[in-house]
């Protein structure tokens, strides 16, 4: 029941030190604490153990503040930017790697409201984390959660400054291995102004979890109002935040010219929602994969008793969730939703572009108890062109694009006025030039007395349709199996 305050790190490790615990780093009780740059902070060769089963860092009640701002002059100007993260890593030796290894979680807040102004779990360059616990790296039980930070490049002329901050920022040559879930919040509202997990710039997130990656249990959550589509630059740094839920991005491609980085591993679903609500904000995507491979095991999107409405300011030709560049397999469904709602404010559900390839065992989407999705205007699926190496965009699915189930009452509701070259098993399409093809099979709406597939207020059949549900252009490669039951 002590106030805590540090003007810098709260543990630092400098160099070739090293650290081995055998219990909590830091419990607190009752207690506000202040911290102006991380928790905890490796440098260089640093290499901290916890051998304790708990939370490396536990907090009941009281607050964390993690707020500082750190300045440095560059050419032209100064470049500032707010501080204040829960764990930062980074090496400038690649023989010299920053390892965290606890056999707990990383922390486990209870009651303990908790502000970042930076990435709040940093890791950078040439580090590794290790987490062998069962419990998820961070648990928040009745812990609102804020991450806002700001970057700024000030010159004589003024200032031009950027929100930015992302739950788990990994990036360049570094890795997180998790025996367990990443993050579980219940009843603790998350405002983060980047995205819930970046990786990019050859960095790994892995996860032999069969759990959901990301978890959040009730409460209303703000997330990606600083995302955008494109870079922005901010004096000599050139800021990329593409995406609120999902940021993958992979460097290296094979001859098909498709990303083969494993940027993320995990055994369960990506992200679940269960009772809470989801707004996302900003001109970026939902998910954005880019140059990137990615096995799915489980659905990418769960959603339970809850609402995902996607940003109405999002990118209206990349949607909510976009792959470019990107090979990736699903066993189906991508999106799967139980009494919920997901509403795509801006562009379409799923977008291809780049040569990307999207090849899902099972159906693409179920809707079951009363289900909804809506996209406001654009077709439900694009997928767009042939890349530099001759690759097709291509989408494949075993299944049915949609799979009603439980008491009834789903709904697939589409608005958009692209006029459709085809009806295909009672689903309006659109194809475009450049050898596009799409293909349906005879089924593709599973359990159709369960639910309904509605294009500009018209049910699927004949038509007349003004709308599609689905478009291929300058390419682009659509095959959905959809057998007959």
């Amino acid at each position: 029941r002590t106030a805590l305050t540090s003007n810098g790190d709260f543990l630092r490790m400098l160099g070739q030190s090293s650290l081995s615990l055998g219990g909590r780093l830091l419990n607190a009780t009752d207690s506000p604490i202040s911290i102006a740059r991380s928790v905890v902070n490796i440098l260089g060769g640093g290499q901290f153990v916890s051998t304790t089963p708990e939370a490396l860092v536990q907090t009941t009640g009281g607050s964390l503040t993690l707020a500082g701002l750190a300045s440095i002059p560059v050419e032209g100007g100064t470049l500032n930017f707010t501080t204040g993260s829960f764990l930062q890593m980074s090496s400038p030796d690649p023989e010299a790697m920053a390892s965290l290894t606890v056999d707990g979680g990383l922390l486990h807040s209870s009651g303990t409201p908790i502000s970042g102004q930076n990435h709040f779990l940093d890791i950078g360059s040439n580090a590794h984390v290790t987490s062998t616990g069962a419990d998820p790296a961070v648990v928040l039980v009745n812990s609102p959660l804020t991450i806002a930070g700001v970057g700024s490049f000030t010159t004589e002329e003024g200032t031009a400054s950027s929100p930015f901050g992302n739950f788990l920022n990994i990036c360049c040559t570094n890795s997180m291995t998790l025996t367990s879930p990443l993050l579980l919040a219940t009843d603790s509202p998350l405002t983060v102004a980047g995205a819930l997990v970046s990786v990019f710039g050859g960095g790994q997130l892995i996860s032999t979890t069969t759990d959901s990656l990301v978890k959040l249990v009730g409460g209303v959550h703000e997330i990606g109002s600083g995302t955008f589509s494109g870079e922005i630059e901010i004096g000599p740094q050139v800021f990329t935040m593409p995406a609120s839920l999902l940021d993958l991005r992979g460097i290296t491609t094979d001859a098909a010219g498709l990303g083969t980085d494993p940027v993320l591993q995990t055994g369960g679903t990506v992200f679940e929602a269960n009772g809470a609500t989801v707004n996302l904000a900003g001109s970026g995507n939902a998910i954005s994969i880019d140059t990137a491979l990615l096995a799915a095991a489980a659905p990418i999107v769960k959603l339970i008793n809850s609402t995902l409405n996607t940003s109405a300011d999002g990118d209206p030709a990349t949607g909510a969730m976009h792959l470019f560049r990107s090979a990736v397999t699903s066993l189906g469904p991508v999106f799967n939703l139980d009494n919920s709602v997901l509403t795509v404010q801006s562009g379409p559900l799923l977008v291809l572009t780049g040569g990307s390839n999207l090849a899902v065992n099972g159906d693409f989407a179920s809707l079951i108890n009363g289900s909804r999705i809506t996209v406001v205007n654009g077709p439900l699926i694009f997928v767009d062109g042939i890349n530099a190496s001759g690759t097709p965009s291509t989408l494949t699915v075993t299944g049915g694009v949609v799979n009603f189930g439980g008491t009834g009452g789903n709904q697939v509701i589409v608005n958009n006025a692209i006029a459709p070259t085809a009806v295909l098993s009672g689903l309006p399409v659109n194809v475009g030039g450049g050898g596009s093809a799409i293909a349906i099979g005879p089924s593709p709406i599973k359990n159709p007395a369960l639910g309904t597939v509605s294009i500009n207020g018209v049910l699927a059949g004949p038509g007349p349709h003004t709308g599609s549900l689905i478009q291929a252009t300058n390419g682009g490669q659509v095959s959905i199996t959809a057998p007959a039951p």
